[in-house]
């Protein structure tokens, strides 16, 4: 949902997504959890250039666990959940494409869990809930029609924090491929890659190609 009047545009984005998948070795398990909005409102200082601000928050639903454990959860809502306010200027050369760079962030990591909280998970001081960083922040996004029948939107945010672990970059990519078959139904292919260190010290992907039905409004 945006919003353009003269010289200030708002640009909003919230995305919600749950899902869950069946095998016969693992039994049912959570494939997808996404709690996320981004919030970004400036006023344009030159024909590309924009004076902005930016909010992003990013959690899940529920419980996720390292399979095929299930006895004990290693993450829920808001344990992490991070909230992002960010100062700096957004480049916008056509309506494909935007780029948000912020010199200065506050980051805002929240373990809400008592018992993760605890055992000090996702970098929080143990027995914290809270833990705030000052770093640099990029998000940069793009959405362009390919074809007739083809759409592409894409989202790159990185975030290193001022500190010890500066050039240590958060990554989070998310791609969505949407391919229109008739009026009714649409084939997507959505990617996701993370890598946030102090959630796992691994790259994390993830890839879900899907067939639903689609109103554009």
């Amino acid at each position: 949902m945006n919003y353009l009047k003269d010289k200030i545009f708002w640009d909003n984005n919230l995305a919600l997504e749950y899902g869950t998948i069946y095998s016969s070795s693992t039994d049912w398990m959570k494939a997808a959890d996404k709690l996320s909005l981004t919030s970004i409102a400036g006023r344009k200082i030159s024909k590309t250039w924009s004076v902005s601000a930016l909010l992003n928050f990013y959690t899940q639903f529920a419980n996720g666990y390292n399979y095929p454990d299930r006895s004990n959860y290693i993450s829920t809502l808001m344990a992490p959940g991070y909230l992002d306010l960010a100062l700096g200027f957004t480049y916008k050369p056509n309506a494909k494409y935007s780029l948000f760079l912020s010199p200065v962030t506050e980051r805002a990591t929240f373990v809400l869990d008592d018992s993760l909280s605890s055992a000090g998970a996702f970098g929080i001081t143990p027995g914290k809930k809270t833990k705030f960083e000052t770093g640099a922040y990029v998000l940069a996004t793009t959405t362009q029609t390919i074809s007739s029948n083809l759409n592409l939107i894409s989202s790159l945010d990185l975030f290193t924090p001022y500190s010890e672990d500066f050039g240590h970059i958060n990554v989070n990519w998310d791609l969505l491929l949407n391919y229109k078959l008739n009026k009714l139904l649409t084939a997507t292919l959505n990617t996701t890659l993370r890598y946030y260190e102090k959630e796992i010290e691994k790259v994390q992907f993830k890839e879900i190609l899907g067939l639903g039905f689609t109103y554009k409004f």
